[in-house]
């Protein structure tokens, strides 16, 4: 797999708990990433990308006439309020799941963003524990590391719902 992207086979319904959540059965799936991954178009082909969520800040959207995005700018800073941007984020990821799309998240460099939304899609839509779902994201890619701040909200983001 590219060092710039990594992958995550998701494959339940916003109803069921973390039983099934990862699978190889043609299930959609979702990918994890930085800004280089999604501007180099084989990688985007060869992990059949459909839809990107651009949550990095000051990051083009450099093919969209070719896929379909979302740009949610999110600063990486441990004082910036996820929550404000963790539903939209989780909407877009459900839409493309239901169109049987392959979504890849990324920031800059796929080290703090990227992850925390993906960590809060695989809570809140996934029905996982905030552990769960950082050793899902970090055994997929062992470099995600969101800043202080977002591990902080995160985990009191599960004590919440």
């Amino acid at each position: 797999m590219d060092s710039n992207v990594c992958s995550l086979h998701i494959n339940f319904k916003p109803q069921e708990s973390q039983k099934g959540v990862l699978g190889d059965d043609g299930a959609a799936h979702k990918s994890q990433g930085s800004q280089d991954a999604a501007h180099d178009f084989t990688t985007l082909q060869k992990h059949k990308v459909s839809h990107i969520l651009n949550v990095a800040f000051g990051v083009d959207n450099v093919f969209p006439e070719l896929f379909i995005y979302k740009t949610v700018s999110i600063k990486d800073q441990p004082d910036t309020d996820l929550s404000l941007h963790i539903q939209d984020c989780c909407g877009f990821i459900s839409e493309a799941q239901n169109e049987k799309g392959v979504v890849l998240v990324h920031c800059n460099t796929g080290v703090s963003r990227a992850p925390a939304v993906v960590i809060g899609y695989l809570m809140l839509r996934g029905g996982l524990s905030f552990k769960d779902a950082l050793s899902l994201v970090q055994t997929a890619r062992p470099n995600s590391a969101p800043n202080p701040g977002f591990m902080e909200q995160l985990q009191k983001y599960q004590t919440v719902h």
